[in-house]
């Protein structure tokens, strides 16, 4: 029943503090949270377009936009940058920002505009607890009935952590992305309050040989049905950086 209750309250947006009161991660004063985010690398062609998912941070009467860094290509840390963000009234609003960045290029993060936050202490997490994330998939295709983009909610279960390169460790969660969902908040309810617990980065892909010509291997991408992200801890780091 608290899962469902959870559920609700995130499809609802507006009560989503009621029960959070608690969580500095979460807006407090903006209700609508999770934006349509759009970055034009050529200004004078659409068919360019990078589409994803940013939430927003409340801090300090100040605010934070949070999305991945592979949807803003080829711009650096402290950059003036300008993208799209879809408003409630239907329309999409150009916003001007600094782009900041972690350090290690590796952490797929990125905070458009200033200020700092103050992180809690480490969430616990138990292997198979549910976890959800809110993004834009298929916006060409889930709108509403006035042309308004739809965010989706979906469950995943916590699966562990990996190490990569650069000493880099990424959550895993076990469940489907979906394309358009990169950028986009992980939350956990835990004693009825809500947290953030990271930032969706993308599905993992393992490649499966399918054939052989001659001495070539013929494979394709397949999804294993994890998703990868990366812990509020790393965006703290680009936070305390600023």
């Amino acid at each position: 029943m608290r899962y469902f209750k959870a559920f609700l309250l995130i499809i609802s947006f507006t009560s989503i503090m009621s029960d959070a009161q608690n969580c500095s991660y979460l807006p407090n004063e903006i209700p609508i949270f999770v934006k349509h985010l759009i970055f034009r690398p050529d200004a004078h062609n659409k068919e360019k377009d990078i589409s994803g998912t940013s939430f927003v941070i409340n801090h300090n009467d100040q605010v934070l936009l949070i999305t991945a860094r592979h949807l803003l290509p080829n711009t650096k840390d402290k950059q003036s940058i300008n993208i799209l963000i879809y408003h409630s009234s239907g329309s999409y609003a150009r916003v001007d920002c600094v782009v900041n960045y972690h350090q290690n290029d590796k952490i797929d993060i990125a905070v458009l505009s200033s200020t700092g936050i103050t992180i809690e202490s480490a969430i616990k997490l138990v292997p198979g607890e549910p976890v959800y994330t809110i993004g834009f998939p298929a916006v060409n295709y889930l709108r509403d009935h006035s042309g308004n983009p739809v965010p989706v909610v979906k469950q995943l279960n916590y699966a562990g952590q990996f190490d990569q390169n650069k000493g880099v460790r990424k959550l895993m969660f076990d469940g489907f992305a979906t394309e358009g969902g990169s950028g986009g908040p992980i939350l956990i309810c835990q004693n009825e309050v809500w947290k953030l617990l990271g930032i969706v980065k993308s599905n993992i892909y393992e490649e499966q040989e399918l054939t052989r010509i001659g001495e070539q291997k013929i494979v394709q991408k397949v999804n294993v049905g994890i998703t990868s992200g990366f812990g509020v801890n790393y965006l703290a780091d680009i936070l305390n950086s600023m």
